[in-house]
Order: structure tokens, then C-alpha cells, then sequence
């Protein structure tokens, strides 16, 4: 029995968790390692030749010195009598703004419309001048003299779809994401590469690594928002990168990565439903990640096959080309066939995992679920970046026929009050509609029901009314008061149970742990660790994670590693430190001051005649929201202050501004987030008087938190 089946679209998903594979988001909600151990049979079947590249490359044992030997090939090859590589790395010389001396550019930066060359960033090997400086007239001279002629325009798009085809014209369209001199290298290294000799595993390394080059090259690279655009347009800025230089860092990416040998692959360029095999391979486990049907997206994948492969290994994509956003009926009509050829592929107690992406209200969750199996695993729902989510359902085939299941409830509104009440008590969050839809439709399906198409939107809007919640949950708004039209609504349980674990803090602590043992080559490495060790109904959001790395680690040698400061051993003695002081100090000033650790906080409280006057709750992380939770009603007379370290502000801010119980209760405790070197300051400086000492320590706050953040008393 084949160990695995990696299926309709899969590809790109595991080599985005695992690579960066272009273009699209970087975060896969993973069932399990990034791809089979060696030994293990892979079988991956999808139309989508770029997926089919990735996945044949990386399976191999030592492809990262594949790659390196290939690109060497690359720019070793001749050009007009010399290497192609001094060609192009001539196609970005310029000249340092500081010594005037030859240097080469590192990217250039282009705006308006038509894009006009402004500026040039510079690395001066001479004198040592680094950064960005105002593009010269001779800049913008050869920029303009180097561009594709005709014969090389012609012979490059036939690759793809020849000229009377109606599809020709959109297709022409990609060429609007590059600046001419890009397109030409790019397309001469692609030239170059068709008239290589080259050994099978060479050719194919260094066709995924021009792939790479084809995305990072183009104007998108560095904001794949564009991506969502329904037509065609450049951005009005963008920059443009140095393909030389691209080359090579792909090449030290890659070798910096510790990747042992694959399984063995078996590659399939077909829909499942057109693959005969696959109805007689019996899996353990199928992957499969839903596409969105995104123009720009499928534009470009379709225009760099036909670049790198000829008019055939396009044809089975041909269709997306008529895609629109939105017309979800069409790949509801494909999974259904898809889902169905996969589903005979999986042996009995295998399983279906099936993951898609949307962005804000763009869902697809609903054509998803329609075209499964009924699920048998709770539904993973997690940010994958700011307004954009990611899902992954789980279906396991049953061993033996199933038995007969009591009569569900048919009443659509119980069924979805029951889920929203479930997911948010899960993730101990308030959750907003965007998360809620998923796990409402999942319940739906799970249940049986068999919705008409055009009522599914209609329960969803009845069942997320904010002004009529459903009993046992109450509506916020991002501010964490009561919701008001035109905020965006969250939806909270009435009342949190005691021993509940917000999904954010259960991910900053799992964080810590793992940063603890070794770093990470990237983001998207530690992404994915942290997303595989928290339980499987807390998948990490994509953002939050990008926060904690911000505020944790430091980018060194060896990868993401944690700052030396943030060592947990020395974060502890520091809380303990302040602490004394503080009952010091407070002694000092007339106070009965008291000091206690609990759950891993220190807590010092000043009071004077039998009166709480000062509060103080020390922390090396922000994992405690339902500690500021549980001390959000004020208290007269008393000050509140959380000590956090100065490097925390981020993910303070980041709190406040998408969790609705931090925000409401900073605000309604009165809560003073400070420092704890301007907490170390003070302690220095006793003999103030105790409202002066205390005011005086809110004056430099760590982060905006509440209008009153700079009140004395």
C-alpha cells in the first residue's frame, strides 16, 4: 500500500511549507512531516506542471547541490563569446553614490505610471556605502536600452499558445510584471537552458530554480497581495530585483537547509478524475489543497510552464484561464469529480486532508464542504495573513460499512449556535465571522444537511446576526465593548470557563519551548514546528507567529535564533529582581508591601492603612489574558501596572489590536503597561513621594494602550 497520495494542487502547498515555492502564502496547516521519509512511496497527481517541478526536485537526496551545479552550468554556459553570468551581472552595474567608482546595483526602484526608474539600491565593495540612492540619468540609459526583441517575444510566447488563440492576448499580459531588462535575461537564461546538455535531475533542478527567478524577478515578488486583483495591472510601485544576485541567494538558501533524502516519486500531470491509476492505489493518507480561483495567480503559473515546458504542459490548465473571482459553482463542479477519484484511493482507515485559502469574505468553504466526504475530524480555521485565512478539513474512510446514524436535528440554527459555542470555548478567543463561517458549514455538513445553494448564505447571515447572538454568547467589537454597527463584530461566550487557555498565549508559550531547543532557517520552518506541536484544534495564525519572532529572536548564521536578553533562565531572575525591589521600595515609602510568584508571575502589591494602593504584575511574556481578564473591574484608589520587557511592545500592541479581551481589559482595569528598565530606573530613585514615584513610572509607556495610558491618578 503506497504510504501516501499527494493530489490535485497538493504540491505547491507542501513545498510552500517547506521552500517558499512561488508564488502564494507560506503557511501549510500541517498533518504531518513536509513530505514522506525516504522509502515510502509518493504518488502525486495534478495538472499544474510548477507543483509537479517543485515536488520532483526537492524528493531527490542532495537537490540542493543539484541546484548548485545547475546554476553554474547556467551562467558558465557561452553567450557572444563570453559566460552568460558576466552578461548578466553587466545588466545592473551602476556607479556608487559616495566614490563614484563601478559597483553593481542590488535592485532598483521603479514608480508611477508608466513606471519610471527613481532609485537604485547600492552595496559599494570600495568604500563601503550601503543603501538607497537617487537613480542616475546613465541608470535610466541602460535600463532602457536592454529589452526583448521581436524574434526572441515570438519565440518565447509560442511556447505557450500560438498567436491566433483567444487566450494569446491574456497571456501576453505577464509580460506587464517586468521590466524589460528582467524579461530579457530571464528569457535568454530560459534559451540557454533549452540548448544545455544537460543530465535529467540537472535540468529539472535548474527549470525549479528559473521558476523561482520568474517570480522573485517580476514586480509582484515582494507584494503578493496583487495576486487577489481581478485584471491585470502593474503596481504603481515595485521594485526590481537583480537576477544574478537572485540566483546565487536561492543557491546559499538552499545549501543552509539540512534536508535528508525523500521517498520515491511517482509524478502524474492529470485532474485525479483523468488518472485511471489512481482509482486502484490504495493510500494511507491523501493530500489535496484546493486552489482559489485567483486570475493573476493562474496567469502566471500557466505563462512560466509554457516558458519552461511547451504548449503541452499547459494544456490541462487551459481552462482557469476563464476563471473570475467568486465563481465558486465551477470548482465546486471539479471537486466534486476530483474529491470523488481520490476518495477510491484511499484505503480503509486512510485518510482525505483537504486544505484551501480565501481572503476576507471570498470564502469557498462552502463548494469545499459540499464536495467531501461527511467529515469526521474537527475543522482547523487559522489566519495566514492579515484578512486572509487558511482551512484544513480531515476526512477518515471508514473500516467496515457505517452504521446507522440516529436522526440529526434538521434545525439549522441550533446546529450553528452549537458550533460557534464549541470553536470559540476551544480557542478561548473572541472569533469574528470569518472564522466562524468554516466551522458553522463544517457543522452543517457534518450533520447531514443537505442545504440548497442558494439558502446556505442566507442560514450563515441568520446564524452571525450580531444583534441577535445566540444564547450563551454575546457580541464585541474590536475594542472588546459592546458591538456598534460598523465595527467588526466578534462573537465571546457569556462566561469563559475558569481553567480556559486563549489559542494565542497556549501558542507563545509552545513558541518559547521550541525556540528554546534550536533555531530555525526561516519564518515559514518555525510556522510550521509550531503549527505540527500545538494541539491540532489550535492552529497558529500566520501573523501572531510573525510577532513572536519579531519580538524573540534575532536572524543569526545558524537561522531565527532566540535573543541572548531573552534567554528564560535570566527573564526570571529579572522579574525576581524587580520584585524585591519593589517591596523595597515600597517599604521605603510607608507601604506594606508584599511579593508572591504564581503560575509563574511575580505580583507585588503596596497597601496603606488596610487600602490597596498599587499593583504590580511582573512577566517575561504576554501570555495572560485571562489573568488581566479576571482584574478587569477597577478598583478605587488602586493603580495597576503589568512590567513586561521593553522588546514585548510589539506583541503587546498586536494584542490590543486584534484581541478584544486584552483591549477591554487594559482599558477597564486600568491597566499601565511599563518597562522594566524604566521600572529599574525608578527603583534607583526612592525618596520621591509615593504619587509622584508611581505617576512618573506610567510616563514612558511600553505601548499605546487606552486614552488614559498617561493619567496620574
Amino acid at each position: 500500500m503506497a504510504a501516501r497520495v499527494e493530489a490535485w494542487f497538493a504540491a505547491p502547498v507542501i513545498a510552500a511549507a517547506r521552500m517558499g515555492a512561488p508564488p502564494g502564502l507560506l503557511l501549510a496547516l500541517g498533518v504531518g512531516p513536509e513530505l514522506p521519509a525516504a522509502g515510502e512511496t509518493l504518488t502525486a497527481v495534478s495538472p499544474d506542471p510548477l507543483a509537479l517541478l517543485a515536488l520532483s526536485v526537492q524528493t531527490r537526496a542532495g537537490f540542493a547541490e543539484e541546484v548548485a551545479t545547475a546554476c553554474t552550468r547556467l551562467l558558465d554556459a557561452p553567450y557572444r563569446g563570453r559566460p552568460w553570468g558576466q552578461h548578466l551581472q553587466r545588466l545592473y552595474d551602476t556607479a556608487c553614490p559616495a566614490c563614484w567608482r563601478p559597483t553593481t546595483a542590488l535592485a532598483f526602484r521603479w514608480q508611477g505610471a508608466p513606471p519610471a526608474l527613481v532609485a537604485r539600491t547600492v552595496a559599494c565593495a570600495h568604500c563601503g556605502y550601503q543603501g538607497e540612492a537617487l537613480a542616475e540619468t546613465e541608470d535610466r540609459a541602460r535600463a532602457a536600452e536592454i529589452e526583448p526583441g521581436r524574434a526572441l517575444f515570438w519565440e518565447t510566447m509560442d511556447r505557450v499558445l500560438p498567436v491566433g488563440d483567444p487566450l494569446r492576448s491574456r497571456v501576453e499580459q505577464v509580460t506587464q510584471f517586468y521590466t524589460p531588462r528582467n524579461l530579457w535575461a530571464l528569457w535568454q537564461s530560459l534559451r540557454i537552458l533549452r540548448e544545455l546538455a544537460l543530465e535529467q535531475p540537472l535540468r529539472r533542478a535548474l527549470q525549479w530554480l528559473l521558476a523561482r527567478a520568474l517570480w522573485l524577478g517580476s514586480s509582484l515578488a515582494d507584494q503578493p497581495e496583487w495576486l487577489w486583483q481581478t485584471g491585470v495591472r502593474r503596481p504603481r510601485r515595485f521594485g526590481e530585483r537583480n537576477l544574478f544576485l537572485v540566483l546565487h541567494e536561492e543557491v546559499r538558501r538552499l545549501r543552509g537547509q539540512a534536508v535528508g533524502p525523500g521517498p520515491s516519486a511517482h509524478l502524474v500531470q492529470r485532474w485525479p478524475e483523468q488518472w485511471a491509476g489512481l482509482a486502484t492505489t490504495q493510500a494511507g493518507l491523501v493530500l489535496a489543497a484546493v486552489p482559489p480561483p485567483l486570475p493573476v495567480y493562474w496567469l502566471l503559473r500557466l505563462t512560466w510552464s509554457g516558458w519552461l515546458f511547451g504548449r503541452e504542459a499547459v494544456a490541462p490548465l487551459l481552462d482557469v484561464l476563464t476563471l473570475r473571482p467568486g465563481e465558486w459553482d465551477f470548482w465546486q463542479r471539479r471537486l466534486r469529480r476530483s474529491f470523488r477519484a481520490l476518495w477510491q484511493a484511499v484505503a480503509p482507515g486512510g485518510q482525505l486532508a483537504v486544505q484551501w485559502r480565501w481572503r476576507q469574505d471570498d470564502d469557498p468553504s462552502a463548494a469545499v464542504l459540499a464536495a467531501l466526504p461527511r467529515l469526521s475530524e474537527p475543522l482547523r480555521v487559522a489566519a495566514s495573513a492579515e484578512g486572509e485565512y487558511v482551512a484544513l478539513a480531515i476526512v477518515t474512510k471508514p473500516t467496515s460499512p457505517p452504521a446507522v446514524r440516529a436522526e440529526p436535528t434538521t434545525e439549522t440554527t441550533a446546529i450553528a449556535a452549537a458550533a460557534m459555542r464549541h470553536v470559540i470555548a476551544q480557542r478561548g478567543e473572541p472569533l469574528p465571522a470569518a472564522v466562524l463561517r468554516p466551522h458553522i458549514l463544517a457543522a452543517w455538513q457534518r450533520a447531514g444537511l443537505s442545504v440548497a445553494p442558494g439558502e446556505v448564505e442566507a442560514n450563515l447571515e441568520a446564524a452571525l446576526d450580531p444583534l441577535a447572538p445566540p444564547p450563551g454568547l454575546t457580541v464585541v467589537g474590536s475594542a472588546g465593548t459592546p458591538w456598534e454597527p460598523g465595527e467588526t463584530a466578534f462573537w465571546w461566550l457569556d462566561e469563559p470557563p475558569t481553567d480556559w487557555q486563549p489559542a494565542a498565549d497556549c501558542g507563545e508559550v509552545t513558541f518559547l519551548q521550541l525556540v528554546q531547543e534550536r533555531p530555525y532557517p526561516d519564518a515559514d520552518a518555525l510556522a510550521w514546528a509550531l503549527t505540527l506541536a500545538l494541539p491540532a484544534a489550535l492552529p497558529p495564525d500566520r501573523p501572531w507567529v510573525e510577532a513572536l519572532i519579531a519580538s524573540y529572536l534575532d536572524l543569526t548564521p545558524t537561522g531565527l535564533s532566540l535573543k541572548p536578553q531573552e534567554d528564560p533562565i535570566r527573564r526570571r531572575q529579572e522579574c525576581e529582581q524587580l520584585a524585591r525591589g519593589l517591596v523595597a521600595v515600597g517599604e521605603h515609602m510607608g507601604f506594606a508591601a508584599a511579593a508572591w510568584t504564581e503560575d509563574g508571575l511575580w505580583t507585588v502589591e503596596w497597601q496603606q492603612g488596610g487600602r490597596r494602593r498599587a499593583g504590580f504584575v511582573l512577566s517575561s511574556t504576554t501570555a495572560l489574558t485571562p489573568r488581566l481578564w479576571r482584574s478587569r473591574v477597577p478598583i478605587p484608589g488602586l493603580m495597576r501596572f503589568l512590567v513586561l520587557p521593553g522588546s514585548r511592545a510589539g506583541l503587546v500592541q498586536w494584542r490590543l489590536d486584534h484581541q478584544p479581551l486584552w483591549a477591554a481589559a487594559m482599558a477597564a482595569g486600568g491597566w499601565t503597561v511599563t518597562k522594566f528598565r524604566r521600572l529599574r530606573e525608578l527603583l534607583a530613585t526612592p525618596n520621591e513621594k509615593p504619587e509622584h514615584w508611581l505617576a512618573h513610572l506610567g510616563l514612558d509607556p511600553i505601548t499605546s494602550v487606552h486614552p488614559e495610558q498617561m493619567r496620574l491618578f
